[in-house]
């Protein structure tokens, strides 16, 4: 089924990946919340903002990884 043209193409955002909170950040990567709020705030983690809400991306989560890992 052919999807009907978007009425408005400015709007036309991609949803990202599965949208993560600080809590749920830092849980998975073992440390506090406050730490994650401190990457935050310095950019090294991208995020996005939904009002006061903050998410963040599971593939900004990995980019970031990926850019701080040591070998």
């Amino acid at each position: 089924m052919p999807q009907s043209p978007n009425p408005n193409p400015h709007l036309d955002i991609a949803v990202p990946s599965p949208l993560l909170t600080v809590a749920q950040t830092a849980e998975r990567l073992q440390l506090s919340p406050r730490s994650i709020r401190r990457l935050i705030e310095t950019g090294a983690l991208t995020v996005h903002r939904l009002g006061r809400a903050v998410r963040i991306a599971e593939t900004d989560l990995a980019q970031f990884l990926k850019g701080n890992r040591n070998i």
